[in-house]
């Protein structure tokens, strides 16, 4: 005997079907021409709602019916997609009509789908249901013509259209590994891979772990926000790569790639070199030239493999750079400029690091410009065009890049000497968790070189400014102390002293100044002053 939540949702979804019979039949009523015959071309484009539309729609919470509708969609396009897979890698046994729960474990789409997934596999025929809407035309294209990637696309817009985060997620992944038909978009994926993860999908937490981490072109490096993404897919555990593991199970290449670089990063599952490179392998035989290059990668360092051979790792990087992977040609440069697998020869490196910066490669900036400012590769060396390099990998994020850029500003290499500016880019560097940098913009402030901006700066390298103070310097201070260095653990004692005990200034011997003439020392209790002072003795004790 059926529940009555049961029954009540039998007659919702006959109230539905209703309503959309009647809509056609009258449609048809109002336009009674014979229907446009299929388009002879053997694949119709598929041409996906715009990505700002799902940003402002995000905001509203979907009807019920509505999120349990996206649901099922979601979990039918995964079957359409990875099925397309499958068929190609991985024998079915159990036939082509197999559904959803009997080709996907129930782990690798409880995640995405939730409790939604569950009732609607209890209520709903998945394969009566995908085929109710391919067949009456509620897809909005002729899905006749259509591949099976692309009809998956299809479910996973209108899913994403639905307000669905994990079918959100997936249109992140088509556009960043150009499935389906698209053009790869990179900034179209970093959009929808925002929108999904801050909505909760696993699956773009993981991808924005690592691609704010290493960049991409148009993606800017936030190394802060990697973390807190990682940190996102660490609470969840194995649930944020479910739907990769679905997919690598499939045979998806890009899937398998995703994976692997979850194993070899840590990213929602703890590390393992022999899964990152069985996993990397299989994609890069697959044609992804990322994993191509990252295959070598683990060749090179010996990660998963019987043992490292920058031969083999070289190998895998010319196939990578052949379609023109920046990575990969910025890698091909650092084995020639450390003599790995190759004759070391920088003048060769130089030329690798130009080609993959004209790709894209943000490490290769960087490069270019340390080999500018020391003459690497060069003739002679050119300061000019080191911090031209440096400023260009900067505002892509690179923290060496923008420590880099802090000190040829401090030190005017290259650019007319403006201490404001490289403090601005000394915290920026300092944010993202470079140590050297946190330890310079503490002298800087300590010291008090901070000046009138000699030029407007462009809006792009517009940066706040942090208060120039000695509370500043000792946070600053005690950060990199925390990190390891020495010097910044030798120089935040003194400041720490003279803030905490004022009475001892006067045994400092750096620091003989009147406590009565020191505006800093008119207050002893400073809160953050005394976090700061605690926060680096604890580091001090730990690290000596």
């Amino acid at each position: 005997m059926p529940s009555q939540e049961d029954q009540q949702l039998q007659q919702q979804q006959d109230h539905n079907f209703h309503l959309r019979r009647n809509r056609r039949e009258t449609s048809t009523k109002a336009e009674p021409t014979a229907p446009t015959p299929p388009s002879p071309t053997p694949q119709t484009p598929v041409t996906p709602p715009p990505i700002a539309a799902t940003v402002s729609d995000a905001t509203q919470p979907p009807a019920p019916q509505e999120r349990l509708r996206a649901a099922v969609l979601f979990a039918l396009a995964s079957e359409r997609f990875f099925a397309t897979y499958r068929r190609r890698h991985v024998p079915n046994p159990v036939g082509a009509g197999t559904r959803l729960s009997s080709s996907l474990s129930p782990a690798a789409v409880a995640s995405q789908a939730g409790p939604l997934f569950a009732l609607a596999t209890r209520h709903l025929p998945l394969d009566a249901a995908i085929d109710d809407d391919f067949e009456r035309g509620d897809v909005g294209v002729d899905t006749t013509v259509l591949s099976g990637e692309a009809q998956a696309l299809v479910l996973f817009e209108k899913a994403r259209c639905a307000g669905h985060a994990a079918a959100t997620g997936v249109c992140g992944f088509f556009r960043e590994f150009g499935l389906a038909g698209l053009d790869v978009d990179l900034v179209a994926a970093e959009s929808l891979y925002t929108v999904a993860a801050n909505a909760g999908s696993g699956l773009a937490q993981a991808r924005l772990a690592f691609l704010k981490m290493h960049g991409r072109p148009g993606i800017t490096i936030d190394h802060r926000a990697a973390a807190r993404w990682s940190q996102k897919c660490r609470r969840r555990g194995e649930t944020a790569v479910a739907w990769l593991r679905a997919g690598a199970g499939a045979g998806q290449p890009a899937a398998q790639f995703c994976l692997a670089l979850c194993f070899y990063n840590s990213i929602g599952v703890a590390f393992d070199g022999t899964a990152a490179f069985r996993w990397c392998e299989s994609a890069a035989r697959g044609g992804v030239a990322g994993a191509q290059n990252v295959l070598g990668n683990l060749h090179v360092e010996g990660t998963g493999c019987a043992a490292a051979s920058a031969r083999a790792g070289l190998r895998w990087y010319i196939r990578a750079a052949e379609r023109k992977e920046a990575a990969a040609i910025y890698n091909i440069g650092t084995l020639f400029e450390r003599g790995l697998g190759v004759e070391a020869d920088t003048v060769q490196a130089l030329e690798w690091y130009r080609r993959a910066a004209s790709f894209g490669s943000v490490n290769a900036e960087n490069i270019l410009g340390i080999f500018c400012e020391q003459g690497v590769g060069l003739d002679r060396r050119m300061p000019s065009q080191a911090a031209h390099h440096y400023r260009t990998a900067a505002l892509a994020g690179h923290p060496h890049a923008q420590y880099n850029l802090a000190r040829c500003l401090h030190e005017g290499i290259g650019v007319a000497r403006d201490d404001a500016r490289a403090l601005a880019w000394f915290c920026r560097a300092a944010d993202q968790g470079h140590t050297l940098a946190a330890l310079s913009a503490a002298v800087c402030l300590e010291a008090g070189l901070v000046g009138p901006i000699a030029a407007a700066p462009p809006a792009a390298e517009a940066v706040r400014v942090t208060r120039t103070d000695r509370a500043a310097a000792v946070a600053l201070y005690a950060r990199a102390a925390a990190a390891g260095c020495p010097e910044a653990r030798r120089r935040v004692r003194p400041l720490v002293a003279a803030r905490v005990l004022v009475a001892a200034r006067i045994l400092l011997n750096a620091r003989s100044v009147d406590p009565s003439q020191d505006e800093h020392t008119k207050s002893d209790t400073c809160p953050a002053i005394a976090a700061a002072a605690a926060a680096a003795t604890a580091a001090v004790a730990v690290r000596t």
